[in-house]
């Protein structure tokens, strides 16, 4: 049987529990398996378009309406300049993950490339961006979904179906994505729960599945358990 750790989250309230060492499945962290959902396929426009890389800086803009990143865990972002951007640049996504928690992913824009960057965090709920270094060139940019699938636990993945297909215990090893330590996080850390890529790349038919043992270890601050350190707030 494959598990979600709960299906219904209150818009606006922090899940997060520092430390945590139960959760809805991985009881003394025992394994289980886990749901990740039948994502999109990745789309370089599907949160954003014509954001200004150019503007107001250390001001949070909030898009229209929230938009809700599909994967059960939420996945991972993608920012794609419209041209070089002249000066290196520096750019916040700010949203949520799964749990509710308040998160933001610093982009840096290379002064000479233009080419899509791919996002280090698991995503939930996109809100706004902040900007905080602006090019020197009059450029946009656009938010998308990335090809990495966020986990419900820190803990170690030894299983994986994608479909009907169960994946080797090497494959497995090359596809996770390990948590992220650092404490506390910043907007330049990878995900504290740790990923997992996809052998075979979403497409909206393939249904992901994970079996994992939770970690709920604690660091020598007390920081840590089963949601991982915890994400920088905007």
């Amino acid at each position: 049987m494959s598990l979600r750790d709960r299906k219904f989250f209150q818009v606006g309230v922090n899940m997060y529990v520092p430390g945590a060492q139960y959760g809805a499945a991985p009881i003394h962290q025992a394994p289980a398996r886990f749901d990740l959902g039948i994502p999109a396929t990745a789309a370089p426009a599907a949160v954003a378009t014509g954001i200004s890389a150019q503007g107001t800086l250390n001001v949070i803009t909030y898009l229209a309406l929230p938009i809700t990143i599909d994967g059960t865990y939420g996945r991972s972002l993608t920012y794609t300049p419209s041209g070089v951007p002249g000066t290196n640049n520096l750019t916040d996504i700010i949203g949520y993950d799964y749990l509710g928690q308040p998160m933001f992913e610093r982009i840096t824009g290379a002064s000479a490339a233009s080419a899509l960057i791919a996002g280090l965090k698991a995503f939930k709920t996109v809100i706004g961006t902040r900007l905080i270094l602006a090019a020197s060139n009059a450029i946009t940019f656009t938010i998308g979904t990335g090809l990495v699938l966020g986990i419900p636990y820190k803990g170690k993945i030894f299983a994986v179906k994608e479909g009907a297909t169960e994946l080797t215990f090497a494959q497995v090893n090359t596809a996770s994505v390990a948590p992220v330590l650092t404490d506390p996080a910043t907007g330049l850390t990878g995900e504290p729960r740790g990923m997992y890529t996809p052998l075979t790349a979403p497409n909206g038919v393939l249904q992901y599945e994970i079996s994992m043992n939770g970690d709920g270890s604690v660091n020598a601050a007390n920081n840590g358990g089963l949601y991982g350190i915890r994400h920088a707030a905007f």
